[in-house]
């Protein structure tokens, strides 16, 4: 018998799910997986400050409104792709059971909006996922986005470098790392004001690490094949 990976109610259609895996990265939750009714993904649902999937084990996010809410990166809101569409989730409730042998199972309810063409979306039941960390190569090859400093001792050595903690300043940068290779910031012609940064040129990629009030805040990994768009300028 194929086993079965959860039942889910997509604008009230029961649907089986036939396979499903989740990730996590800087606390932002990611849910795929396959149903009888097609391909369904819960994305970057918040989970603070969670780097591992047994510290979100018996967790419960939950936001009655997420248009109104506040998030590091805007970018990254939380959202829902059914089959073709994609929707932006104006309400959600999750929670995640125990963690063990590698998945992690989901209680599920959200209310979504695509605001193309106005149609709606709810979603309700109940999800087992496979748990698939970030990898070295996933981070080596750019797909991390910005690093908030929090997370930056965690993630730094999965690619063999040493953790930044929080609180650290530029001159805590450099004892770790030496002098940068380039650096930036303040009035910029096209983007107004930016804040200061810093990046590295290093072995296995490019590091940047912005600043505020000489804080670190963040940290971005860039791959060695897509380099910087102000030094790939330079190269010819």
């Amino acid at each position: 018998m194929e086993k079965l990976f959860g039942l889910v109610k997509v604008n009230g259609l029961e649907l089986a799910v036939q396979d499903a895996d989740c990730s996590l990265f800087v606390g932002r939750l990611n849910l795929d997986s396959a149903t009888t009714g097609g391909d369904l993904a819960i994305s970057n649902v918040p989970f603070t400050s969670a780097v591992r999937f047994d510290e979100i084990s018996g967790k419960r996010y939950s936001c009655a409104d997420c248009t109104k809410g506040v998030y590091e990166n805007s970018i990254f809101k939380p959202a829902v792709y059914f089959r073709n569409d994609n929707f932006a989730i104006i309400s959600i409730d999750i929670a995640s059971g125990s963690c063990s042998n590698g998945f992690i199972e989901f209680t599920i309810d959200v209310r979504g909006i695509n605001y193309e063409n106005n149609g709606t979306i709810s979603v309700s039941g109940k999800i087992c996922a496979a748990c698939y960390p970030i990898d070295a190569q996933q981070l080596l090859y750019g797909l991390s986005g910005p690093i908030p400093i929090r997370f930056a001792e965690y993630y730094l050595p999965i690619i063999g470098l040493p953790g930044i903690a929080e609180g650290t300043t530029l001159s805590g940068v450099i004892k770790i790392f030496g002098q940068p290779n380039h650096q930036g910031g303040g009035l910029h012609a096209q983007y107004g004001s930016i804040s200061n940064w810093i990046r590295y040129t290093l072995t296995n990629c490019y590091l940047h690490l912005q600043f505020i009030d000489d804080l670190v805040t963040q940290v971005t990994i860039i791959s060695l094949n897509d380099p910087p768009c102000d030094l790939r300028r330079t190269m010819g």
